[in-house]
């Protein structure tokens, strides 16, 4: 199984769109998503309720503020072999699963980045986007959108 961690503070403009996307995956894959509730002041939790039966779907409450917290409480829970973490404001494409699942069993990646498209579909939105994949290339520092194994996970 895939496990999905999706930090979010006051995410209810955002987050709908995001689920949408896991909602359209066209998978045989199992996989589960786990929203982290970051202490959002704004109907995060109303919106991301609306999701539970429509994905295999938990929502956790974190009360430590900070989006490292909610990423390793997401983690913690994660059943999966595997834990993608991916941000509120992300939409992912039907096939992203079914790409993950083929990176991590079939050509056995322990860990990687993950290119996501933005809710904004502009010249900025896609500029910003772009600006943030050529940082992590260059420096080498995957952040934010990452997938790797849950014994890594345990083991920072």
């Amino acid at each position: 199984m895939i496990s999905v961690v999706i930090p979010a503070y006051n995410e209810e403009k955002f987050i709908s769109l995001c689920l949408d996307s896991f909602v359209k995956q066209k998978t045989s894959c199992k996989f589960e998503v786990i929203v982290v509730d970051n202490n959002s002041k704004d109907k995060t939790s109303y919106v991301t309720g609306k999701y539970i039966k429509k994905l295999k779907l938990i929502v956790i409450k974190e009360s430590r503020i900070g989006v490292s917290f909610a990423r390793n409480t997401g983690a913690k829970a994660a059943k999966g072999s595997l834990v993608v973490f991916i941000d509120a404001d992300n939409i992912v494409p039907e096939n992203f699963i079914t790409e993950i699942y083929n990176k991590f069993f079939k050509e056995h990646y322990k860990a990687g980045t993950i290119f996501t498209l933005p809710i904004e579909k502009s010249v900025r939105g896609y500029l910003l986007f772009l600006i943030l994949e050529i940082i992590k290339i260059t420096f080498n520092r995957p952040f934010g959108k990452n997938f790797c194994t849950k014994n890594k996970v345990e083991n920072l």
